[in-house]
């Protein structure tokens, strides 16, 4: 089974806006989907992960850690000889 992420860092940001009804309708989707998204059951697309990030006033990244390498991962990985992303 895989493993779900919950985004912390997503639902702070969404809440200091409002419920998930206002926001999921602002970004035009369910809120159904954004409590998925927010609980790790799905994944944005990167449009919408983007159009997120400009709502919330912060990067992909920080909403989405857990699809996203971290820098100290590319770096372990380039010491072992691999390519970093």
């Amino acid at each position: 089974m895989k493993e779900k992420h919950i985004r912390k860092k997503l639902i702070e940001k969404r809440k200091e806006l409002g419920s998930q009804a206002k926001v999921a309708k602002e970004l035009d989707i369910s809120r159904q989907f954004l409590g998925a998204i927010e609980n790790g059951e799905r994944n944005p697309t990167v449009k919408l992960m983007v159009k997120m990030a400009n709502l919330f006033n912060s990067s992909p990244n920080a909403l989405f850690p857990d699809l996203f390498f971290e820098e100290e991962s590319n770096k372990k990985l380039q010491k072992k000889g691999g390519n970093a992303i």
